[in-house]
């Protein structure tokens, strides 16, 4: 870059339906956790979240429906087993628990704190995930966020405008990925006012992924 200023513009990488599953997984979780203080003390020092959360949520237990609040009841009595397993863990670890038949629609994690990094709650979903679901938008969440970004004006001209496309929820893009490919065929075809677009994924280990998304 020579002395001239540079301009960079955020956007962050959710989509409308995203957010709405957050929401609906942040009460459940809620939910989940009175739940669990209720039979046991979680100690200080152990954090638990859900990591993943069922992308349809007419598999999921309502909350405010007796008969699924004992299927609700199940799992929190299985994270109160797992909770022994957990017991040798040393400050910063955690386990991973997936699904499986008897639990199919949620995903769960246990962190011995102090940690670097653990999850607040809500929805980890892929992005082909999110593109199958949001059929009422683009063909895929990272056009549609770039594209909305340059429908805004920004009135500059001689100096240097970046664009920075970040995500805390998705799992991070790959440089294979075909939503690149769509970005790079949409750009082609029409004029963007960003002299660069890039890509930022933060790492809970290390700096995080970074690369250059247009030009190619």
């Amino acid at each position: 870059l020579d002395d001239k200023p540079l301009y960079i513009e955020l956007t962050e990488l959710v989509s409308k339906k995203q957010m709405e599953l957050n929401a609906y997984a942040q009460k459940f979780e809620e939910y989940f956790i009175k739940m669990f203080n209720q039979k046991v003390n979680l100690p200080s020092d152990i954090h638990i979240d859900v990591i993943s959360f069922d992308l349809d949520v007419r598999n999921v237990p309502k909350i405010k429906v007796k008969k699924e609040q004992k299927t609700i009841e199940l799992y929190v009595d299985e994270i109160v087993r797992k909770l022994k397993i957990c017991s040798n863990l040393r400050a910063g670890e955690w386990k991973y628990f997936p699904r499986k038949s008897v639990r199919p629609f949620i995903e769960f994690r246990i962190t011995k704190l102090p940690a670097m990094f653990y999850s607040q709650g809500g929805v980890n979903v892929s992005l082909q995930g999110i593109n199958t679901i949001e059929a009422t938008e683009s063909d895929n969440l990272l056009c549609c966020s770039v594209e909305s970004k340059n429908k805004c004006r920004y009135h500059i001209k001689k100096e240097q405008l970046w664009l920075l496309v970040y995500s805390f929820r998705h799992f991070p893009i790959d440089l294979k990925d075909p939503a690149i490919k769509n970005l790079h065929t949409r750009l082609e075809q029409s004029s963007t006012q960003f002299h660069q677009i890039w890509y930022f994924w933060p790492s809970p280990t290390d700096s995080g992924i970074f690369f250059r998304l247009w030009p190619k």
